[in-house]
């Protein structure tokens, strides 16, 4: 994964906010929610209430598990991510502006002002 991002790129997966957390031009962006809003979001899309709790469950208690045995950190935890976005409170649309502008202002303070970062729509931005 270290290798991959010398290119940039958009890694999925908690882990990889661990990996590369030294790289000073990643942004380690975590979705996530309340639980009871994730579940009901999840329940909108058809699976049963105990289904949907199982899962949630499943997925934060797994992942969290593998990720403290293999890189001794939680993921549950903030404090590697630059940014939480909160899942259930906006739009799918939203959270991608809210992701965009946060590379932008990113980039900006590395790079300084007068460079363009790309926009939402991955070009640069107006």
């Amino acid at each position: 994964i270290r290798q991959l991002a010398g290119d940039g790129g958009v890694f999925q997966g908690k882990n990889a906010t661990f990996i590369l957390q030294d790289l000073p031009n990643a942004l380690h962006v975590k979705l996530d929610g309340p639980f009871e809003k994730r579940l009901s979001a999840l329940v909108a899309r058809g699976m049963s209430a105990q289904e949907a709790q199982d899962e949630i469950r499943f997925e934060d208690e797994i992942r969290s598990q593998m990720s403290e045995e293999l890189f001794g950190w939680n993921p549950l935890q903030d404090d590697l991510f630059d940014l939480v976005v909160n899942t259930t409170e906006l739009s799918f649309n939203t959270c991608i502006e809210v992701i965009a502008a946060a590379v932008r202002a990113k980039v900006r303070a590395e790079t300084g002002p007068n460079v363009e970062a790309p926009a939402a729509n991955g070009r640069p931005a107006e």
